[in-house]
């Protein structure tokens, strides 16, 4: 077992976790109210209440499901008996069983999957204005942040990548030592708590401190300050955004010896890398430099897919969220709703393109928290913007189960429901293969053992 895999399947209960965040997470430059929320957030922690209820935490479970979507096999199984034991999948049975010893679980009318993973989300977002502009320090952008997190995970999403926060500090970072902790009920985290800028590039903010002034040596610096603060893998801004007034997705920000520093350094630390990177200059740059992924990709062309295939470069798609702000483009003027529909429609057709071509391809759709409803909503959306664009059900499932297991190096702990895996179950009213929008209906959520949403 890998020292990685070892530290998945790690669930320390002691509360040590807590004063050692308190401690790392009051800076003496926080002001006073931002102390006080701190205080707030740690004594919360410390106190060890959870938000949401576990069922049958330590007692084997028998999972009788209708019938079983697994990657790992090759066409939809009928009824299946998962028998889970210590937070894995003891064994799996052929028909309804319920040896003695096991608590039973019914889940007769659903179709149950491996649960689902993502590799794109921003946890301490919030387009609730009202919200945020009351939750403003690092203390309350990370009980945001749980709440978002929490409802991935009443949405199916047992494991999440995070891909950079709005915030100076690393708030995300010590919640999911939080949840490791079993301080929280939450996702799996896998966090990139800032995202490593150019000067002038994308989301240059001294409010952030995330901008590399120049040079290699100061990016492998950065990189040795994120992986020294706890973050888990490096995101980098390689080119401009392309939602932002004024800004390029064409400009690469970075020189090529800066792009192959934060590489080299990722991963001699054995952190993963990726980049935002819209257009054929970034992705190409940051694939010949050795990125595990690419994250957006909406305007590259087959001359950057073909240098994605050679190099084995995984492509993380996020459809729906651009769809979802172009339909919600309020205040914007015609020219600006050009460019957004037209992101829109060139990253549908990227999408097609890469898919027929082979490229590797997991699953990163980016909910972007509007509200407790919507949120729900959004999480899974993703699934049927990528079967618009012609990915099969099978594949858009794989996506987010198997494949996004393999991008985080992990495909022998989660991914699947085969024997030995960690037992992540999530379960649907439907045959995802026949209506993929059921995968927004989620109504059973297992993590590592323990049953956190049942709604059959």
């Amino acid at each position: 077992m890998t020292n990685k895999a070892q530290t998945v399947r790690a669930r320390s209960k002691s509360r040590v976790c807590a004063q050692r965040w308190f401690r790392q997470a009051w800076p003496p430059e926080e002001s006073n109210m931002q102390r006080s929320m701190l205080l707030l957030f740690a004594a919360v922690m410390m106190l060890g209440v959870g938000t949401m209820t576990t069922a049958h935490a330590g007692t084997p479970v028998a999972l009788q499901c209708g019938n079983v979507l697994d990657p790992a096999q090759a066409s939809l199984q009928g009824e299946v008996t998962l028998l889970i034991r210590n937070g894995s999948i003891e064994r799996v049975e052929r028909g309804k069983v319920s040896p003695e010893g096991y608590a039973p679980v019914d889940l007769g009318r659903a179709t149950c999957l491996p649960g689902l993973i993502t590799l794109y989300s921003h946890l301490t977002v919030t387009r609730d204005r009202e919200l945020a502009s009351h939750f403003t320090s690092s203390a309350a952008k990370t009980l945001i942040a749980l709440r978002n997190a929490q409802t991935l995970l009443r949405a199916g999403f047992t494991t999440i990548g995070t891909a950079g926060e709005d915030d100076r500090y690393y708030g995300v970072v010590d919640l999911r030592n939080a949840i490791n902790a079993g301080l929280f009920e939450g996702p799996r985290l896998f966090v990139a708590q800032h995202g490593l800028t150019a000067t002038g590039g994308h989301r240059d903010s001294p409010e952030l401190d995330q901008t590399v002034k120049s040079g290699p040596d100061t990016a492998r610096e950065m990189v040795r300050r994120e992986r020294k603060a706890g973050a888990d893998w490096t995101k980098v801004f390689i080119t401009g955004g392309a939602l932002r007034a004024g800004e390029n997705p064409d400009i690469v920000y970075f020189t090529d010896q800066e792009i192959h520093a934060f590489a080299e350094e990722s991963h001699r630390l054995g952190m993963r890398i990726f980049t935002h990177a819209h257009s054929d200059a970034g992705a190409i740059a940051a694939s010949n430099a050795g990125y595990d992924f690419i994250l957006h990709g909406a305007l590259i062309t087959d001359k950057a897919i073909s240098v994605m295939i050679k190099n084995g470069t995984w492509l993380v798609t996020n459809m729906y969220a651009t769809e979802f702000v172009a339909a919600d483009a309020k205040g914007l003027d015609d020219a600006r709703r050009r460019e957004l529909q037209h992101l829109v429609e060139s990253n549908g057709r990227v999408v097609e393109s890469a898919y027929r071509a082979g490229v590797k391809m997991a699953f990163g759709g980016d909910p972007i928290f509007p509200d407790e409803k919507a949120q729900r909503e959004l999480a899974s959306k993703e699934f049927a913007a990528l079967v618009r664009h012609g990915v099969s059900e099978r594949d858009a499932v794989a996506m987010a189960t198997i494949n996004a297991a393999t991008v985080l190096g992990l495909e022998r702990e989660i991914g699947s429901l085969e024997a030995g895996k960690l037992a992540d179950v999530v379960a649907v009213p439907g045959d995802p293969l026949k209506d993929i929008t059921v995968l927004e209906r989620v109504k059973f959520v297992m993590k590592g053992g323990d049953i956190m949403r049942n709604a059959f």
